[in-house]
């Protein structure tokens, strides 16, 4: 009997490890399909204006704002939907519109369909990406830490991508045969999903009924939920506001005007972006393992405000320094996650629930971070300090290692 229930437990583990490199692959997946066609989108765009830089800042501007809205409205819904029906549909959905849209775009490329194609994919490519992903690890990892390794691990996947999309693409000369390979690359992502990745939510463990559309502004109930899930909410959002991807404007504006640099140099910046996510898993894993979750953030937390100093002096070897350290603190958030997730399920909250509401919470962060960091900057500027965001990303690290400090520590 001993010997049969090893084997099934050592079966179970190990299609357990095979789902968990599915879904690292399909995060991967929708995000190379976004960035791979990323260039060719705003080419053909520029083409069907005729050159016309004020009417398209307008369109580029309604798809961001399009995009955004409809990440905010349908997160927190989807994320209940896929407590009732399970992850997989709601995973499938993305490489079936990007099949469609991507080829429409591909044969007959107009206005209409490319605004289409990036309102719906990129909409699609958060909500089946990370917002699903995260709820189908929280299915499959029942122990906090190994969850918080598999967030990081799932992130360095998507460093993979955001180093390969873009490069794959700069090879590829014409826009439509660009569209075209993405959207074969959509066809096989949905032929192997639909066959090989399995439902991690079971029937059984399904809600009963489903609980109604949910309020988009949902996400601030995380605060009054818990003492703890507010804390570390509260430092989510912290986190959130300083990605890269938040400071990516302003990152490059400071670079360009302070630091004088070449598209070159900012382009190595960029990879050197990607290589921090897909260096994530082993930073997270190697650090979790020897200061525990608690620590791994306070640890990442000190390396992060030691990155934005350096970065915030107009200097080019400072900032390279911050750069270099950058690949490593940027997995600070990966053990708030998995502990905030936690805390969320323990309280009655849905791990698909939870997940829509954490990225709506981000996706507040996502838009009200670049007024921040544009004041900051202009205010900066005038007193001939440009950096003076960085000094702001620093200053919310440190307010984030605070509310650490004042949350009751468990055992890691």
């Amino acid at each position: 009997m001993p010997t049969t229930q090893s084997k099934d437990a050592g079966e179970n583990e190990k299609k357990k490890q095979t789902q968990l490199r599915l879904l690292n692959i399909h995060m991967m997946s929708n995000i190379a399909l976004s960035l791979f066609t990323f260039s060719s989108r705003t080419t053909l765009l520029q083409q069907l204006v005729k050159n016309d830089s004020a009417r398209m800042v307008n369109i580029l501007s309604t798809w961001a704002s399009s995009i955004g809205a409809a990440e905010f409205l349908l997160n927190p819904t989807m994320g209940r939907l896929s407590d009732y029906y399970g992850r997989k549909p709601f995973m499938l959905m993305s490489p079936v519109a990007c099949v469609i849209l991507k080829t429409w775009c591909a044969l007959n490329p107009s206005i209409l369909a490319l605004s289409l194609e990036k309102v719906i994919c990129d909409g699609l490519r958060t909500m089946s990406g990370s917002t699903m992903c995260k709820a189908a690890l929280s299915d499959l990892c029942t122990d906090t830490k190994e969850l918080g390794n598999a967030i990081a691990t799932l992130y360095s996947w998507a460093g993979v991508a955001i180093i390969g999309g873009p490069l794959v693409s700069s090879m590829l000369t014409n826009p439509r045969v660009t569209f075209g390979i993405s959207a074969i690359w959509a066809v096989g992502q949905l032929i192997a999903e639909w066959f090989y990745l399995q439902e991690t939510h079971p029937v059984d463990k399904r809600d009963k009924q489903f609980k109604g559309f949910a309020n988009p502004f949902g996400m601030f109930k995380l605060f009054t939920i818990s003492p703890t899930l507010s804390k570390l909410s509260s430092m989510q959002m912290l986190m959130y506001l300083c990605e890269p991807k938040n400071m990516s404007d302003i990152s490059s504006m400071f670079q360009m005007e302070s630091l004088k640099w070449t598209p070159s140099k900012r382009d190595i910046f960029v990879s050197v972006v990607g290589l921090s996510f897909l260096s994530g898993s082993k930073v997270t894993r190697m650090s979790m393992k020897k200061y525990g979750m608690y620590g791994h953030t306070s640890v990442m937390h000190g390396l992060s405000i030691i990155q934005y100093l350096f970065r915030a002096a107009p200097y080019e070897l400072t900032t390279w320094i911050g750069v270099l350290v950058m690949m490593v603190s940027e997995t600070r958030d990966k053990a708030v996650a998995a502990l905030a997730t936690e805390e969320a399920i323990k309280n009655g909250l849905g791990k698909g629930e939870y997940s829509g509401l954490a990225a709506n919470l981000r996706a507040l962060m996502v838009f009200t971070s670049p007024f921040l960091w544009s004041s900051l900057y202009n205010r900066g500027m005038k007193t001939g300090n440009g950096g003076l965001p960085f000094l702001g990303a620093a200053i919310a690290m440190v307010a984030s290692e605070l509310i650490l400090r004042t949350i009751k520590k468990k055992s890691d």
